[in-house]
């Protein structure tokens, strides 16, 4: 078995880029909501929110299962 951690398939960047891209843009559109009242606004905002936060929570776990498996 090898030791060494395989390289990043375009699947892996996609989901960082577009993790990334959610982390700034919920914030963005949920400041944003707050000049123009809006509750679709704020649903956008906070769901695109959630969604990057959760898909960070499972790519940190993704990668320190790879590490782990490529250590054994």
């Amino acid at each position: 078995m090898s030791s060494e951690i395989k390289t990043l398939t375009w699947r892996d960047y996609y989901q960082m880029v577009t993790t990334l891209a959610m982390l700034f843009l919920g914030p963005a559109i949920w400041i944003r909501a707050l000049s123009h009242p809006s509750p679709m606004a704020w649903i956008t905002g906070a769901g695109f929110l959630g969604l990057g936060i959760y898909r960070s929570l499972a790519f940190t776990r993704y990668f320190i299962r790879r590490r782990k498996e490529a250590r054994i």
